[in-house]
């Protein structure tokens, strides 16, 4: 089975604010392409599909950006799922604080 790495980097510029801007992920499969890629907010969210920015998933490496708009005051959890082509999944997290 092919190993998925999703290398999520988020810049949280400011805190402060309701929304988290455009963030970026890298993904990079060893095996085979990388075929598509979805973001949660606080785990009981539905799926946010996350477009590469080349247009198409085709590849074992790929760069994505998404944007989180409304959250709420408080704690959050923004998790990234990719998936390749041989249905291997990869799972980042990251918990963010809105003030």
């Amino acid at each position: 089975m092919g190993r998925l790495r999703a290398l999520l980097t988020l810049a949280l510029l400011p805190l402060f604010t309701p929304s988290l801007g455009a963030q970026s992920v890298a993904i990079s499969d060893r095996i085979s392409a990388v075929q598509k890629a979805y973001y949660t907010v606080d785990y009981n969210d539905p799926q946010h599909p996350i477009g590469p920015l080349d247009g198409v998933f085709d590849g074992r490496d790929e760069k994505a950006r998404f944007t989180v708009e409304d959250l709420t005051p408080g704690e959050h959890v923004i998790s990234v799922q990719v998936f390749d082509l041989l249905d291997n999944v990869g799972v980042r997290q990251i918990v963010v604080e809105i003030k």
